[in-house]
């Protein structure tokens, strides 16, 4: 499930022996990813999380990779919105599959619905914060306007004159 998860959120197959034996940095991080969620979500050992992958990797790199990955989330904040995005997508569908009787498959298509709907969301929200600045200037021009031809503004219309 996490090697699937982290494999449609980076679009590298960890499966992929060719790709994966290369040390691009897209390539690293999604390894990095991928053993840094599997030892959180899993009971796994750090052998047979390397072993999960090809080409397999052993225990240190493993460690390693897990380690950087802890030092990458204090600095790098791209890194750390990326994993927690993934961690909050690996828990969403651990939490779906194991609250319910649907499976892995359904959950995903849920988690994708939902993503789906929140970019719609995050268009509109994006559309009214415009709205609103346009708002802003007008109401900024009007009371420039006001203030010109010697009329007083900014008093409240419950106040008493």
């Amino acid at each position: 499930m996490i090697k699937k998860v982290v494999t449609e959120a980076t679009g590298i197959d960890l499966n992929d022996k060719k790709l994966n034996s290369r040390r691009i940095s897209e390539n690293v991080e999604a390894r990095t990813m991928y053993f840094s969620l599997a030892r959180e979500f899993t009971t796994l050992s750090l052998a047979d999380i390397g072993k999960s992958i090809n080409p397999r990797k052993d225990h240190a790199t493993v460690l390693y990779s897990i380690r950087k990955a802890k030092d990458a989330i204090r600095f790098d904040k791209s890194f750390r919105q990326k994993l927690e995005n993934l961690r909050s997508r690996v828990e969403f569908l651990r939490v779906q599959v194991e609250e319910s009787e649907i499976d892995f498959i359904t959950a995903l298509n849920r988690l994708e619905k939902m993503e789906e709907h929140n970019m719609m969301l995050i268009g509109q929200n994006s559309q009214l914060l415009k709205q609103i600045e346009n708002l802003n200037g007008k109401i900024e021009r009007q009371n420039r306007y006001l203030i010109e031809n010697g009329y007083k503004i900014n008093r409240s219309v419950f106040a008493e004159d």
